[in-house]
């Protein structure tokens, strides 16, 4: 058994137990061991709450949370045969408000939280990647500062947002506005195609095959080198399994399994507490270890 008591690179702590057998890991648990609690937080507490509570589970992904709060707020209502009718704007401001998190959760986990690990461990190291101080860290520092400030233009403030709410969303953004989110967002195309990939965007899009990678330069091109170097195509490869449960954002719902796409039924989707702690200490069990909870899908996954 090993056991790293802290895990980084996540948002929180948690502990990792590891049980190995001929070199490679047997099972795998994951031990949260810090109460969040916010499903008790909402109880008893008016249902528009959640949209203040939920956002705050994350200081990255808060945009995530406050979009699943407000569809599970939407779905009482159509389930209390109350119809809501969200404007198309309302629909693609909350589109545009995610995807901008997206996009600053890319640039933050790829220069903060990876190539700084992959970088210390390559013979091709870069002083332009060292934490604070590194050239292409601070430029993604700025990129990812700009933005976010898309965001804040229209939702008010960031991390944190409230702006989406039944029905819509509070804000109505002037033209001025979004001439302003605009240039945000092109200050982030110019720094993925100059620091990033090294080619335009158009062109980054028109890659077909792995052998387009060929073409890529800048800071992706030497993570993809120090992959390589460090074995990482086989190193730790899964199932070829990819869940996509939403179809916004330009992506098609549903699951690939074998490489074969299946149709997803969001009613096979479970939520277990079986190793997860209990409130009352006296009902606790030997083999419960965490208080997260564990999400499976027709009980594969």
């Amino acid at each position: 058994m090993k056991t790293v008591d802290i895990i980084e690179r996540i948002e929180g702590e948690a502990k990792l137990h590891l049980s190995w057998k001929n070199g490679k890991v047997q099972d795998a648990h994951i031990a949260f061991l810090n109460f969040r609690g916010f499903e008790h937080m909402l109880q008893n507490k008016p249902a528009l709450d959640a949209l203040v509570y939920t956002p705050r589970i994350c200081g990255i992904c808060g945009q995530a949370h406050l979009y699943a709060t407000v569809n599970a707020l939407e779905d009482v209502y159509k389930n209390a045969n109350i119809a809501l009718e969200i404007t198309p704007k309302a629909k693609s401001l909350r589109e545009l408000g995610l995807i901008i998190e997206i996009i600053q959760s890319h640039i933050k986990w790829f220069y903060f939280f990876i190539m700084p690990d992959v970088n210390q461990h390559s013979r091709y190291f870069d002083e332009k990647f060292v934490p604070l101080k590194g050239e292409a860290w601070l430029k993604a520092q700025e990129a990812s500062s700009s933005i976010i400030k898309a965001l804040a233009t229209f939702a008010g403030q960031w991390p944190h947002t409230s702006y989406m709410i039944p029905g819509g969303v509070v804000c109505d953004p002037t033209h001025m506005d979004m001439i302003f989110v605009e240039n945000y967002i092109d200050k982030a195309i110019s720094f993925f195609e100059k620091q990033m990939v090294g080619v335009e965007l158009m062109n980054y899009l028109s890659f077909s095959n792995t052998e387009d990678i060929t073409h890529i330069k800048g800071d992706l091109n030497q993570f993809i080198q120090m992959s390589f170097e460090q074995g990482f195509e086989k190193i730790g490869q899964s199932h070829d399994r990819f869940f996509v449960i939403s179809d916004d954002l330009g992506f098609v719902k549903g699951k690939i399994k074998n490489k074969n796409s299946v149709k997803i039924d969001l009613n096979k989707i479970e939520e277990s507490s079986a190793f997860t702690f209990d409130l009352e200490f006296s009902k606790q069990k030997k083999e419960k270890y965490t208080w997260s909870k564990t999400v499976k899908y027709e009980n594969l996954f």
